[in-house]
């Protein structure tokens, strides 16, 4: 009876992520591998591990830090008393907890209890092409992910980082880049992740620091895009409209400042332009002669 009073007490502790209250119960006696029974709908009872329980509690939030360390806290505590997580429910919640945004410290439990960060997923994706920050990112290039896998399209992790917003905020490219990633890397339709960033959505606010991040990590903007004449600094040029309504909403003279970038830029691709064609024309010339 008492072993029972301590395992309703362990398992209400374990719902609340209540690592106190765990070590509480198992100290009383409750038995860690002993799994939660719970009633389904049709009046038919069901069995789920504790490690199972701490996977489902919800919700997820990786900006809380207390709520991923006390997750965290609960799986170990299970592990400490022979209720660890097995590896197939640890690659289940790994999908699960990514698209919640996961937490580090989660996260490292369950790289820790078996769980495959090189699995692809939905669109040939994996774990590090969902990773929502650097620090997680980190976990999973320590854990085996690589820097150079590809989904269906071609594209790298860093291709995502720099294209979803808020990501470059969160060091999720430099930690790509430590990692091994180039910051150039094209994908299959020959674009650069600096080519991609600039092909946003023109509403997007975090262009201007997904940009400046990426080319603080040595991006090329002449070099990267599907054609010659399509770069990453023609697509630059094709927006800076845009860029002077925003600058001017905050500082008229930066316009003009803007505007001789934009005939400086301009040179630039003329002048390269023309290179390619004097190079086509004496090629032509010596096919002829």
């Amino acid at each position: 009876m008492a072993a029972d009073a301590a395992h309703d007490a362990l398992v209400a502790a374990t719902d609340r992520l209540d690592v106190a209250g765990m070590r509480v119960a198992l100290a009383a006696g409750a038995d860690a591998s002993r799994p939660k029974t719970f009633w389904q709908s049709k009046g038919e009872s069901g069995q789920l591990s504790l490690a199972k329980c701490v996977l489902t509690v919800l919700p997820w939030n990786a900006d809380d830090a207390e709520d991923d360390a006390r997750r965290a806290g609960a799986l170990r505590v299970l592990a400490e008393h022979g209720a660890p997580l097995d590896a197939v429910s640890a690659n289940v919640a790994l999908r699960r907890m990514m698209c919640d945004n996961c937490g580090p410290a989660a996260l490292a439990c369950l790289i820790d209890a078996g769980g495959d960060v090189t699995r692809k997923y939905d669109g040939g994706r994996t774990l590090l092409h969902m990773a929502s920050s650097g620090e997680v990112a980190r976990l999973l290039l320590r854990g085996g992910a690589s820097p150079h896998a590809v989904d269906d399209a071609g594209r790298q992790p860093i291709h995502t980082a720099g294209r979803v917003a808020g990501l470059h905020r969160r060091g999720v490219l430099e930690a790509l880049v430590a990692g091994g990633a180039h910051v150039d890397a094209l994908d299959a339709e020959g674009r650069s992740p600096l080519f991609l960033t600039l092909s946003l959505d023109e509403s997007s606010r975090d262009l201007p620091r997904a940009v400046k991040r990426l080319m603080a990590l040595g991006a090329d903007p002449l070099s990267g895009g599907p054609r010659p004449w399509d770069t990453p600094l023609h697509r630059a040029l094709m927006r800076v409209w845009w860029l002077e309504w925003l600058v001017a909403r905050r500082d008229p003279a930066a316009v003009t400042r803007i505007r001789v970038l934009r005939l400086v830029a301009g040179g630039v691709v003329w002048s390269r332009r023309r290179h390619l064609l004097l190079l086509l024309r004496a090629r032509r010339r010596g096919d002829e002669e």
